[in-house]
């Protein structure tokens, strides 16, 4: 009895450092009023788990998700803000791409990935406009990391050929990786699955901060 103890110990332990490496850290946010918008710099950590650097690396798509909840004193949410990058390892030309922010990036090691991926900044994040001078304001943030199973995958390319059915005739370089999407809309294909995130971090709340004008 007292050796099954201790393996039931040893596998929750197990377990326990498993999910602890899994889960993102937000370990800075700030969110200040610039010109005419509100600007967000936020810094992550333990991101990538060498589970799921396997995965990207193996070829299939990763989907990071920032979860930004606008809050105004004392606590009410006033608006919800949803940004999400994609990440896919193009096994042919052997480089990492990542979609953020509207636009592409390409690097050629994993390395270079993780450092891009650990930083999130957006100099026009929400216009001013949209604030109350009367009012005063939190950021909170919340990430996930959503990798894409073997299972998911083909899932995905076969939504996708019937996607391209409607869409385009003439194939584009993102269609030769065969991870050309929108990005919404393969979250939501996702999450409405009720699929569970692989990794999901703790809120995360910016300092108070008010609009002047």
């Amino acid at each position: 009895m007292r050796r099954l103890g201790k393996i039931k110990i040893f596998f929750l332990f197990l377990l326990a450092g498993e999910t602890m490496a899994q889960s993102p850290r937000v370990v800075a946010i700030i969110a200040k009023p610039v010109a005419q918008h509100l600007e967000v710099s936020v810094q992550l950590a333990d991101l990538f788990s060498p589970k799921i650097a396997n995965t990207i690396r193996s070829g299939l798509p990763a989907v990071i998700r920032f979860d930004f909840r606008l809050m105004e004193a004392p606590n009410r949410e006033a608006r919800q803000i949803t940004r999400s990058w994609r990440i896919l390892y193009d096994v042919w030309s052997e480089r990492y791409r990542i979609a953020a922010n509207g636009q592409e990036q390409i690097v050629s090691t994993f390395a270079e990935m993780e450092k891009f991926c650990a930083g999130f900044a957006a100099e026009k994040f929400l216009p001013l406009e949209r604030l109350s001078p009367q009012k005063t304001y939190r950021l909170r943030l919340q990430v996930a990391l959503i990798p894409i199973s073997a299972k998911q995958d083909q899932q995905l390319r076969d939504w996708l050929e019937a996607s391209d059915a409607t869409e385009e005739s003439v194939p584009g370089e993102d269609r030769a990786t065969g991870f050309r999407l929108n990005l919404s809309k393969l979250v939501s294909f996702f999450w409405g699955k009720k699929e569970r995130p692989f990794g999901t971090s703790e809120w995360a709340e910016s300092s108070s901060f008010g609009v002047a004008r």
